[in-house]
C-alpha cells in the first residue's frame, strides 16, 4: 500500500476529528506529505526502506549556527548527592533512548553524534560518555556501542574545539570570562 493512499484515506477522518473533537477555534495543520516524518526526537523514513534515527532537539540548529537553542540536559556539576552516579545514569538513559529510536543499528552513531554538543555544553566529561557506552554494550549485547567508542571520543574532541573556537560559553566561569573581556 502506498503512503499517498493511506494519506488520502485519512484526510476525511482528520476533517471529522478536527470538527467534532476540538473547539471550533482550533484547527489541525497537516504536516507536509513525504517519505519521512519527525516524531518526538526521532525521524522515521519509509522510502526506499524503513529506517529510524534519533536526533537531538539542538542538532539542526547547532549544525546551522554553531550554537545550542535550548538546554536539554541538566548540567553535570549541578547539585545532587552523587553527581557522578546520577549523571552517569542520566546519560545511560539517554543512550537507551537513542538505541530504541535507531533502526537499523547502524543509525545509532548518528543519534549519538547529535547529543555530543549537548553533553559538552553541560560539561559531561568524555570518560562519562565512554563509560556509559561501555555499559550499553554490555546491557544491550550490541557490539555497535563498543565499536562507536573511538569515533565518539574523536567527535567529542573535535566538537569541543569548535565550541572553543566559536567562543560558545559552556560554563558559568566561561560566561563570566567572556563578559569581562567584552566589558573591561
Amino acid at each position: 500500500m502506498k503512503l499517498e493512499t493511506v494519506t488520502a484515506g485519512a484526510l476525511p477522518r482528520l476533517k471529522q476529528y478536527s470538527e467534532f473533537c476540538y473547539d471550533k477555534s482550533v484547527s489541525i495543520i497537516l504536516e507536509p506529505a513525504g517519505d519521512s516524518f519527525k516524531f518526538l526526537q526521532g525521524t522515521f523514513v519509509f522510502n526506499p526502506k524503513f529506517s529510524a534515527y534519533y536526533e537531538s532537539k539542538n542538532w539542526e540548529h547547532w549544525c546551522a549556527t554553531g550554537t545550542l537553542r535550548t538546554t536539554v540536559l541538566q548540567h553535570y556539576h549541578s547539585y545532587c548527592e552523587s553527581y557522578h552516579t546520577q549523571r552517569f545514569a542520566t546519560l545511560v538513559g539517554k543512550l537507551h533512548e537513542i538505541d530504541r529510536f535507531s533502526y537499523p543499528d547502524s543509525n545509532i552513531g548518528r543519534g549519538l553524534c547529535s547529543i555530543i554538543p549537548d553533553l559538552i555544553a553541560a560539561e559531561y566529561p568524555l570518560r562519562i560518555l565512554t563509560g556509559a557506552m561501555k555499559r550499553m554494550a554490555s546491557t544491550t549485547n550490541k557490539g555497535t556501542w563498543h565499536r562507536l567508542r573511538p569515533a565518539a571520543a574523536a567527535a567529542y574532541g573535535r566538537i569541543k574545539r569548535l565550541f572553543r573556537s566559536n567562543d560558545v560559553p559552556t560554563t558559568k566561569h566561561h560566561q563570566m570570562e567572556r563578559t569581562h573581556r567584552q566589558n573591561p
